[in-house]
């Protein structure tokens, strides 16, 4: 009687574990269910996180993915989720000095870096030579357009963090003694008249000068201090007379949330330092400004008695600056959009044209070619040899206000310097008119089978007011090489 007592209470003990087990089990499915959750992990990890998959396509058709995208929904919803990164992250940071997340280093003394920048760090030449001559060109004609509507023109790298703090990275990554990106393109654009500063120059030796770091330790970017030397350096390359805040003094306090910190433990709340200085600033924002991560940022500074105006193309290192060059120009406007587009430059004066590009994403600037009515070319050369081969080509719309070309090609040499692609347009009366192209393989429009030939792309903008209602075009593509002129049809279109 007593055995079967304690079987009883035994099966009880079980019955309790197995249902404990149960609903711990079911806790992070019944999380959920609860939006607010789900949304605050979204935010937390600065992406848009999968969506709960339909049984049917919108064709009425079975969605054949959705096994694999219920999938990823779960991953992304299931409770706790970030808690329990957060968690990993810390055992294996504190435990083994790893990184839980792919696109965090962990440095030493709290130092924390972007993955992606490893390849500038190691001294890896991502962009071929070729590529880099493509950059230098694209630069050198990007300038000549600006130049002709009467702005100056100012390309800047920000080198990355660690280019700049490179004794915090850990001891198993180390460069190569070799030249990377940033450093060839600099060599290449040496003999040129590109206007363009590489910030590396100035910041590396600012931060022996100045007492705490220009950039910060959990972030991606640099400062308020790495901005405001940034600004200085450029401002002095476009700009004759400007405040450069000297005298400015600043507080330090902890003021910010390091975007990688963010990645790495996502529910922590923790604030790094940020030197906030003592500054009055009297421009205005125009029209609807959300944060420093609009794709588009307008700004008026009716104090400035200067008209001067300026048209920045930036990235996120952009957003730490623009208090400071808006003080000094009456009207700013700064773009994030790629490509980049200069419909304004078609109806307004602006003083200065600047292009502020992080150095880890310098291959962009042979990726998509700037928005604009193409130069006029003359001169063509004439074709000695039908050995090209087009690998791709494309004729779009864009806007209604230009026809976009663009394409790639495969030729047996590779050319180098500074050889031209020309576009020539020909209407049916044999009327003929003849463009200059970027060297830009528009890379999230061409299809993977070009991707043999990424160095050897051309893009360009053929305005509409040079083309005739219902006229019918027919394109081709000539490339100056080294030892022969290769030319080959590329398409037609009908206005």
């Amino acid at each position: 009687m007593k055995k079967q007592k304690k079987m009883k209470a035994v099966k009880k003990w079980h019955l309790a574990y197995c249902l404990a087990f149960v609903a711990v089990c079911a806790v992070p499915s019944v999380m959920m269910l609860i939006p607010s959750k789900a949304k605050a992990d979204s935010s937390a990890e600065k992406r848009v996180l999968a969506k709960m998959p339909s049984l049917q396509n919108e064709d009425g058709s079975l969605n054949e993915d959705f096994g694999d995208e219920f999938t990823a929904y779960v991953s992304d919803h299931f409770g706790f989720r970030q808690e329990l990164a957060d968690i990993d992250s810390r055992m294996k940071s504190k435990l083994f000095q790893t990184s839980s997340e792919k696109d965090v280093i962990i440095g030493k003394d709290g130092w924390l870096y972007y993955t992606p920048t490893q390849d500038d760090y190691v001294n890896n030449p991502t962009i071929s030579e070729h590529g880099i001559q493509n950059i230098v060109y694209n630069l050198k004609m990007l300038q000549d357009y600006t130049q002709s509507k009467g702005a100056k023109f100012l390309t800047a790298i920000v080198p990355n963090k660690n280019t700049v703090y490179p004794e915090y990275m850990p001891d198993y990554v180390r460069p190569a003694q070799q030249n990377g990106n940033l450093e060839n393109l600099s060599n290449a654009i040496q003999g040129t008249d590109i206007s363009f500063l590489n910030l590396a120059d100035v910041l590396i030796p600012a931060k022996g000068e100045n007492p705490t770091p220009i950039y910060y330790q959990t972030d991606t970017h640099w400062n308020n201090t790495g901005a405001l030397i940034g600004y200085r350096a450029m401002m002095g390359k476009i700009k004759t007379l400007y405040s450069n805040y000297e005298n400015s003094n600043y507080v330090t306090e902890p003021a910010h949330e390091g975007d990688l910190w963010k990645m790495l433990y996502p529910t922590s709340e923790e604030l790094e330092n940020e030197n906030i200085y003592d500054m009055e600033f009297s421009f205005e924002y125009q029209g609807l400004y959300r944060s420093a991560d609009d794709i588009l940022i307008t700004t008026l500074n009716t104090s400035q008695e200067s008209t001067d105006s300026l048209l920045m193309f930036r990235d996120s290192f952009g957003a730490g600056i623009i208090p400071y060059f808006s003080e000094q120009f009456r009207l700013a406007k700064y773009s994030r959009a790629v490509p980049y587009t200069f419909y304004d430059m078609e109806s307004e004066e602006y003083h200065a044209v600047i292009v502020e590009i992080v150095e880890r994403n310098i291959s962009r600037l042979q990726e998509s070619a700037p928005v604009h009515g193409a130069p006029y070319a003359e001169n063509v050369p004439e074709i000695s040899s039908d050995s090209m081969k087009i690998t791709s080509a494309s004729i779009e719309d864009f806007n209604g206000a230009y026809v976009h070309v663009f394409g790639a090609f495969d030729i047996p040499e590779t050319p180098t310097g500074m050889e031209h692609y020309f576009v020539t347009m020909t209407d049916d009366s044999g009327k003929s008119v003849s463009y200059l192209a970027y060297h830009c393989y528009e890379k999230d429009k061409i299809s993977e089978d070009s991707a043999n030939c990424k160095d050897n792309g051309y893009s360009l903008y053929i305005p509409t007011p040079d083309l005739s209602s219902g006229q019918h075009y027919s394109l081709t593509l000539t490339i100056q090489g080294n030892d022969s002129c290769y030319g080959c049809a590329i398409g037609e279109f009908t206005t």
